[in-house]
């Protein structure tokens, strides 16, 4: 390339720049879901805890989300919950197998039937709640203080 033809090149690449303009095409930012609205309540009804098959007290956990790119089905709940004695697990749900949800694919509410805590010698417990989407963008944590009812193991 010749002085010239450089220099020109240069130019008007300058100008491009200075104009807002731009030589490469940019890509739409990836949104991730929001969730509001948490809530936690036990059920009259017991439950099994699939992760070691022992029973319960089926807790219900429910919250809203919105999704602008509406690809929520296919994700993921994570469900981290810590005791009031230090012990922790963390749970996924898939969306839409294992909950409930009602609403649109870009905003609605998700229903976790059985979300089984283990109390042992705890008295009450933290649920944190993220929801992940299809492409693996994760949402804000909501979580919540749930109080071990009379009677659940």
């Amino acid at each position: 390339m010749g002085a010239k033809s450089c220099a020109l090149s240069l130019l008007s690449s300058s100008i491009l720049a200075a104009c807002g303009g731009s030589s490469t095409p940019t890509t739409p930012a990836k949104v991730a879901p929001a969730i509001v609205n948490l809530s936690a309540n036990f059920a009259a009804t017991g439950c099994i805890r699939s992760a070691d098959g022992l029973a319960g007290r089926a807790l219900v956990i429910t919250f809203d989300f919105t999704d602008a790119a509406g690809n929520t089905s296919g994700g993921r709940i994570q469900l981290t919950r810590m005791y009031n004695t230090g012990r922790s697990e963390t749970h996924f749900f898939a969306l839409p197998t294992e909950v409930s949800v009602s609403g649109s694919a870009t905003a609605g509410q998700v229903r976790i039937g059985n979300a089984c805590p283990l109390y042992n010698d705890a008295t009450s417990s933290v649920e944190s709640i993220t929801l992940i989407d299809l492409n693996g963008l994760a949402s804000n944590t909501l979580s919540t203080t749930v109080a071990r009812p009379a009677g659940a193991p």
